[in-house]
């Protein structure tokens, strides 16, 4: 977080006392705090808390605080309205989000209220201040770690959110965060980040220049109890987060907006798409058709049977059903569903004791399948839906009857 410097004194030295200078502090938590119906509990460790407080851009202590709890009201809500209209994510239904670099939770509080069927686990590399969210703010909370690759998300989560945390990434740990909250999302999910870009150049460092590769990095930051090498001030080129984010795997980048968080950090959104199946590659089409059922698309059931297949653009598209390789009389070796041409492989072998007991055979206890498809790969219009079953020993495949659904 960067502010632009003013002259007047620090305002903690204009307090009568120490004792005076807590009753303030307390007194603008709780009036700040009410208005927003958050805990005003604030932790005496809270770096971001203490640098307003000593920040001369405000007028006293209360202008501080009341920035202190506006602003992390402000993330929430831009949050919300970016999930609700850039990425046309229905924020009304149970969402699993990540809230990385979270701090002593100046925007935690915030979230629960903005988004309150979100399932937000947070996580920050103090854990003081993962204590205060979880026995003071009520959330959830784990520890991160100062090694990307040792941090254990513990989950697969819909959305991860980084406010703030690559505008303080060296070179040598960037490309390396960004994989390993990446790698947190499932299939369909985004991660949603800010960096200093350069709007952050031209509005609040013009002195500085970027290197090559189009990345800037000091050692220096508001943050005083972490090794500056590793969390100082990153400032980073759209050539530079394109570049990382090319590195990923079965990574879309959806959504950038320049200068839109604080009035000069970038907002940058990807997308962990399902990567095409290539079970059936080069195999023969055989003739006939594999014993297999499509029960469900969403909260459709049984769509082969209704004469119109309608689902909302922009949601994901669950498909559900069972599968076997009757002339093996086996489990098949996969199941893809193909949309539009495109082969997707399925989460085969799940769990179906109806079809076991059906056809009185305990082989086929693990015949079905699953896939969810990110709704952003699906625009609105009309898409051809099958279903592919290859047989047990990937000899050849069958492939069902074409489905019309319509995105809407």
């Amino acid at each position: 977080m960067l502010f632009e410097h003013g002259t007047r004194k620090n305002m903690l030295h204009q307090q009568d006392s120490e004792e005076d200078l807590r009753h303030n502090i307390g007194a603008s938590c709780h009036k700040h705090a009410s208005k927003w119906k958050v805990s005003a509990a604030v932790h005496p460790a809270d770096f971001i808390f203490q640098f307003l407080l000593k920040n001369p851009s405000f007028a006293d202590v209360d202008d501080a605080v009341r920035y202190y709890f506006d602003d992390g009201r402000k993330s929430a809500e831009l949050l919300k309205s970016i999930l609700a209209n850039e990425l046309s994510i229905n924020v009304a239904v149970r969402t699993k989000m990540l809230e990385f670099a979270s701090g002593y939770g100046a925007v935690t509080r915030h979230l629960t209220a903005v988004l309150p069927t979100f399932d937000i686990t947070s996580s920050d590399i103090h854990s003081e201040a993962n204590d205060f969210i979880t026995t003071q703010l009520g959330g959830t909370a784990i520890r991160s770690s100062s090694v990307p690759e040792r941090f254990d998300a513990a989950a697969e989560y819909d959305l991860v959110f980084a406010l703030s945390f690559f505008s303080h990434m060296p070179k040598a740990t960037w490309q390396r965060w960004l994989e390993a909250l990446f790698k947190a999302l499932r299939v369909g999910g985004s991660l949603i980040f800010t960096t200093h870009g350069a709007t952050t150049l031209r509005k609040m460092l013009v002195d500085v220049s970027l290197d090559d590769d189009g990345f800037y990095f000091k050692p220096e930051s508001e943050q005083d109890d972490l090794e500056k090498s590793e969390y100082g001030t990153a400032v980073t080129s759209n050539r530079f987060v394109i570049e990382q984010v090319e590195t990923l795997d079965n990574c879309e980048l959806s959504l950038i907006r320049a200068g839109l968080w604080w009035g000069h950090q970038d907002l940058y959104v990807l997308s962990k798409i399902a990567s095409a199946s290539v079970a059936a590659a080069g195999l023969p089409r055989s003739a006939g058709c594999a014993f297999h059922n499509l029960d469900r698309i969403n909260a459709l059931s049984q769509p082969f049977a209704l004469s119109d297949v309608r689902v909302t653009a922009g949601q994901d598209l669950i498909v559900e059903g069972w599968a076997f390789d009757a002339n093996a009389n086996a489990l098949a070796a996969s199941v893809e569903v193909v949309v539009d041409g495109i082969p997707y492989e399925a989460s085969y072998g799940l769990e179906r004791r109806d079809v076991a007991d059906y056809f009185n055979r305990p082989g086929y206890l693990r015949s079905g399948f699953m896939l969810r498809l990110p709704g952003l790969l699906l625009g609105k219009g009309p898409h051809e839906l099958k279903i592919r079953v290859i047989s047990t020993p990937r000899d050849t495949y069958w492939e069902g009857h074409a489905l019309r659904v319509e995105c809407q």
